[in-house]
């Protein structure tokens, strides 16, 4: 539990890192690890295996860097190679090419491969990219990265993309906006059944909204998951909430630590 926590903590830090225009700037980094805490705290995930357990983090970079240090520690004698990972790569790939033909299969696994880490790749038991594929895909995010900080201005907030709705319909669900492979909680509404996307998407023969399939009418919260769990732990559901709600939040994890 801790190691997954650790992968939404860190992968953005290093993936801005790596390929944006620029760094996060330390507030940034904090700010994330502050929010991330505080999600671990609400799950009751433990921290004893952390440095600092005991006489507490002063801020949100010191419980950064030493929730870093953990889980990289970790992955060096747990990230093996497996065929159950080789598997959900291969998964995880015809889902990021779902919209192109079969035939391209083969080049978005050297994508994926060539963007990961050594380590990762080969726990994927995934073939390194050739030297001349690697070298593209480099220097195609040198180059993003050049044309963003020179050539792009700040995006307005008109201009914000949003894939989830604000606020529930009448009936307290939520829907999709917008949608990549198939229109999961996606609303069937004219506007949305005649869009660009959809379009083509039915040209190319994909999934499109039919009213029927897909969740048309939003979800809850507490409804989200696989079918065959659909209804179930609701009571949980209803327990955890409620002793969320009981307790004082909004406030700095580190405040009592500090």
């Amino acid at each position: 539990m801790l190691y997954t926590l650790s992968l939404f903590a860190l992968e953005p830090v290093r993936w801005v890192k790596r390929y944006e225009w620029r760094e996060m700037t330390p507030m940034e980094v904090c700010a994330i690890a502050t929010f991330w805490k505080s999600i671990g705290d609400a799950q009751g995930i433990s921290y004893e295996v952390m440095a600092s357990c005991k006489t507490g983090w002063k801020d949100g970079l010191h419980w950064f860097e030493e929730l870093e240090a953990w889980s990289t520690a970790y992955e060096e004698h747990a990230m093996v190679p497996s065929t159950y990972n080789h598997t959900t790569g291969n998964e995880t790939v015809r889902m990021l090419v779902y919209d192109l033909p079969s035939s391209w299969f083969g080049f978005g696994r050297n994508l994926s491969s060539a963007l990961m880490e050594h380590r990762l790749r080969k726990a994927m038991m995934y073939d390194p990219p050739s030297p001349r594929f690697q070298a593209c895909v480099d220097w195609f995010f040198a180059i993003r990265k050049i044309l963003l900080r020179y050539t792009f201005l700040p995006r307005s907030s008109f201009m914000v993309q949003r894939l989830l709705s604000d606020k529930p319909d009448k009936n307290g669900r939520y829907h999709r906006l917008t949608f990549e492979s198939e229109p999961w909680y996606y609303e069937n509404t004219w506007w949305n059944r005649n869009t660009l996307q959809v379009w083509i998407k039915w040209l190319m023969g994909r999934p499109i909204p039919n009213g029927r399939d897909f969740a048309p009418d939003g979800y809850l919260i507490q409804e989200i998951g696989p079918r065959s769990l659909s209804g179930k732990g609701l009571m949980e559901f209803e327990a955890t909430k409620a002793k969320l709600l009981s307790v004082k939040r909004g406030g700095c994890p580190f405040s009592i630590s500090a």
